[in-house]
């Protein structure tokens, strides 16, 4: 469902799961240097602003480069990263989906755009990054939903990545690019997602119980959700708890280990089976794919 105006019911809006992944100002490796992401790796939704150098992502057989001074937005889909040499950025990432998996903001990206043409995009960002900095989230670490904050930190972050957000959206309505997805979903299939979502680390999830929370039966509930999210309650868990072991596999030091005992998973080898059914590597493969 594409929106150009996104006016809705409020309630709706609390359907949209939206965070930062980082926010911080690198300089690349030299010689060039090229990061080939395979089918699941980083699917999120990143903004780039090249301050030397050049940035370049490949997608959809279609190529995209930003020079100094342009912003890239980046699609949140597979794709492939080129950086020349000594390239300089201030990079944003962050994730934001509906219920049913559905991005935000994915139709008509990726997209190059002149940042004199949008300047408080980048005057948004600056306290973000600096507050990353401050508590110590580095360039080289690509999600930062397992690092402590305080209540001030966390507060802020999030009232500058809505300010951040307002002025994105601002900048690509006007190249004609809005926001998308599947945001009107039954208010049960809500709530249950909800649930799911907050016990992502539990091998053993009882759909029965999931129903009963509901007041529904669970054959209902599976109606439901394959009416609203064209899945079944145990497919859209099984994708939760793939999503989770990859973000904590893209953290770096992160050990396989400890994600398959996040996950519930008695043995390594279980994890690593269940691991390779949903994606076709290895979690060993896939990290080394990062």
């Amino acid at each position: 469902m594409r929106m150009q105006k996104q006016t809705m019911k409020y309630r709706d809006w609390l359907n949209l799961s939206s965070h930062l992944l980082w926010c911080y100002e690198h300089r690349m490796i030299s010689p060039p240097r090229e990061m080939k992401r395979g089918k699941y790796n980083f699917t999120n939704n990143g903004a780039w602003l090249v301050h030397r150098g050049w940035a370049q992502v490949k997608h959809d057989g279609k190529i995209f480069r930003a020079l100094p001074g342009q912003w890239l937005i980046v699609k949140p889909v597979s794709r492939s990263h080129l950086f020349a040499a000594d390239t300089v950025m201030l990079s944003v990432a962050f994730d934001a989906h509906w219920p049913d998996g559905s991005k935000w903001i994915e139709d008509g990206l990726s997209l190059v755009i002149n940042a004199e043409d949008h300047p408080l995009l980048e005057k948004r960002a600056r306290p973000m990054a600096r507050i990353m900095k401050n508590i110590g989230i580095a360039p080289g670490i690509w999600n930062m939903r397992d690092y402590r904050v305080d209540s001030s930190d966390f507060f802020a972050l999030e009232r500058h990545l809505n300010n951040w957000f307002a002025e994105l959206l601002k900048a690509l309505s006007d190249h004609g690019v809005h926001p998308s997805g599947n945001f009107g979903i039954d208010e049960r299939v809500a709530r249950a997602v909800a649930i799911m979502n907050n016990s992502v680390v539990e091998e053993n999830f009882d759909m029965h119980k999931l129903s009963a929370q509901i007041g529904i039966s669970l054959v209902h509930l599976v109606r439901l959700f394959q009416k609203e999210m064209n899945r079944s309650p145990k497919a859209y868990f099984e994708d939760l708890r793939l999503r989770y072991a990859m973000d904590r596999l893209n953290s770096k030091g992160e050990r396989i280990n400890e994600v398959a005992n996040a996950l519930g998973f008695a043995y390594l080898s279980n994890f690593s089976n269940w691991f390779r059914k949903h994606t076709g590597m290895s979690p060993r493969n896939y990290i080394d794919s990062i």
